[in-house]
């Protein structure tokens, strides 16, 4: 079963780095799925709108940064 990763950083070459790390990484058997935010404000709506559509643990990481604006 493919792990879930939501990324969430608002430097989209950060993102991307985090993206291509973990999808290469020989790790992961099976290729994670992931998903990606620019703001802290759009990762708690996405982890709340799948909350909300009966997952109860949407994500197995969520890979966040320290300091952003929102």
């Amino acid at each position: 079963m493919a792990k879930t990763i939501l990324i969430v950083d608002d430097s989209l070459m950060n993102r991307k780095m985090l993206q291509k790390l973990i999808t290469s990484d020989p790790a992961f058997p099976v290729a994670p799925v992931i998903t990606m935010a620019n703001d802290g404000d759009v990762a708690v709506n996405i982890v709340k709108d799948a909350m909300d559509a009966g997952d109860p643990h949407p994500f197995d990481c969520i890979l966040m940064d320290f300091v952003m604006v929102n």
